[in-house]
């Protein structure tokens, strides 16, 4: 029997999963010590990040990596195979779950320090890294289902009234999409014999039929991902918990399910041009819909939610358009996404705690300028303007609907784009410019909290990404012409682990 061997490099690949499993069971019997549960995390997410980098800078220079679990050969074996694309999400999910975590840290005061923080946070952290790195769907099912349960521990912690209600809508909704994708796993493997990315998309190379799964696949991503008409439980849940949950969850669950969309219809699914039309068809009134949405929204927390759907919306419409340019302004994105979403609950959690709404509090300018000029801005990079890091996938969106005569697509995203800055003009105008006093006692934040340090740290990468964005934009190019060109991912599958 041929015997695989791996270099060290291939062993970090494991690590963004295992090392946080290990040390959220590590948290969880030593559950009584909060402030040693509070260093064990630190320890786990820096170590995180500094492998999850080293292997985006191992794949960026020599390519892709794959491993195989248990030397079962490929296909049957559980793989993990890191490409550009997954390297580069897994390094931006780290990087946020540390910055978020540390504004946990101090927003979850000493009263409210309750069993499990911990050790939900790093089993939330293995699945979404677990997600991005699998090279198997049906192991995709399991970090899905690991997902699930840590987000509902963290959503309803605390355990108010509130947030058992959010909790309920998130849960049940997700666990319906959760089973229908277990379904898509069974229509595959009944219809191939494999659930291997890789020999999936050698299949699809080689002219197999996937026929109607992919509808079902929509079905059940495009309801994790919050795509209309399924996206209702998001903004009815994300803002009930810790600002910094909320930050996490809006910043990186739903881009696993978005993930897995643009995973399977660059590599697997990739000759079903009315299943690419769908998505985008989803993509444009999604993001029309909920900026409508958003305009009669009251709530800041929960017309962030709308903001997350929005990006998810912007995601679908560059996949159906499907040109690599389309699929670069995705990648440039889905990080985009990820930090501006997160920063955004950050900052709103430094006003009266996130409950802010359009008729009761005004007048944050004049007490607190600097947070008060820290979210106008935010607001500008969320709605594209020039020259932030929101304006340059969406010139690269609006350049490519010209160029391949997609009137609808290139009108949803003008219309999108004005219907977003108008809904936060507004908001802002009301809540921080107009002259008035709170209804609730302001929480006043120290130079020196490091609520504010995160919030300033997530800022300057979005200011330095819209500045110079020559890196990232560089970058996504590889990535879509990797996507479009799956055979390189194929091969380091079958070949290289050998």
């Amino acid at each position: 029997m041929r015997q695989i061997s791996y270099d060290i490099i291939q062993w970090f690949i494991v690590v963004p999963v295992t090392l946080p499993l290990f040390f959220s069971a590590l948290c969880l019997m030593l559950s009584s010590k909060y402030r040693m549960n509070t260093m064990l995390c630190y320890v786990a997410l820096v170590i995180q990040i500094i492998f999850s980098a080293a292997l985006f800078q191992h794949v960026l220079s020599h390519g892709i990596i794959s491993m195989t679990m248990g030397e079962w050969l490929p296909p049957f074996g559980i793989t993990f195979n890191v490409d550009l694309f997954s390297a580069l999400l897994s390094f931006v999910t780290n990087c946020v779950a540390l910055i978020t975590f540390s504004y946990a840290s101090e927003e979850i005061t000493a009263k409210k320090r309750e069993f499990g923080f911990q050790s939900l946070f790093l089993l939330l952290v293995a699945g979404a890294n677990g997600g991005f790195l699998t090279g198997d769907i049906f192991n995709l099912y399991v970090w899905f289902e690991l997902v699930l349960i840590a987000s509902f521990g963290l959503l309803t912690y605390g355990g108010n009234k509130k947030q058992f209600d959010g909790g309920i809508k998130y849960s049940v909704l997700n666990l319906l999409a959760t089973t229908f994708f277990l379904i898509t796993v069974i229509f595959l493997y009944s219809a191939t014999g494999t659930l291997n990315m890789a020999d999936l998309s050698r299949l699809a190379q080689e002219g197999f039929d996937f026929g109607s799964i992919g509808y079902i696949l929509i079905f059940s991503m495009g309801m994790k991902a919050a795509l209309f008409p399924l996206f209702f439980w998001l903004p009815a849940s994300y803002h009930v918990s810790y600002n910094a949950v909320s930050a996490l969850f809006g910043g990186v669950l739903t881009k696993i399910g978005a993930y897995t969309l643009y995973r399977m219809y660059t590599s697997v699914l990739v000759h079903d041009a009315n299943q690419r039309r769908v998505l985008l068809l989803l993509g444009i009134v999604t993001i029309i819909s909920s900026s409508v949405m958003l305009l009669a929204e009251r709530q800041l927390k929960r017309q962030l939610g709308f903001l997350v759907i929005i990006g998810i919306g912007m995601l679908m419409l560059a996949l159906g358009l499907g040109s690599v340019t389309a699929l670069a302004a995705g990648v440039f994105y889905f990080v985009h996404s990820m930090l501006v979403v997160s920063v955004l609950y950050l900052l709103m959690g430094l006003f009266a705690n996130g409950e802010l709404f359009i008729d009761r509090n005004c007048g944050y300018y004049k007490r607190q300028p600097l947070l008060s000029s820290l979210v106008l801005i935010c607001f500008f990079i969320v709605a594209g303007l020039p020259p932030f890091s929101g304006f340059w996938p969406k010139i690269m969106l609006i350049q490519e609907s010209l160029k391949s005569a997609h009137l609808f697509a290139l009108a949803s995203i003008i219309i999108t784009s004005f219907l977003v800055l108008l809904g936060l003009a507004r908001s802002y105008a009301l809540v921080f410019w107009q002259e008035g006093e709170s209804q609730i006692e302001e929480d006043k934040t120290s130079v020196f909290s490091i609520r504010l340090i995160c919030v300033m740290v997530l800022f300057s990468i979005l200011i330095v990404i819209g500045v110079q964005p020559e890196y990232l934009g560089e970058i996504s190019f590889n990535i879509a012409n990797a996507l479009m060109q799956p055979t390189d991912y194929v091969k380091s599958v079958f070949d290289d682990v050998y």
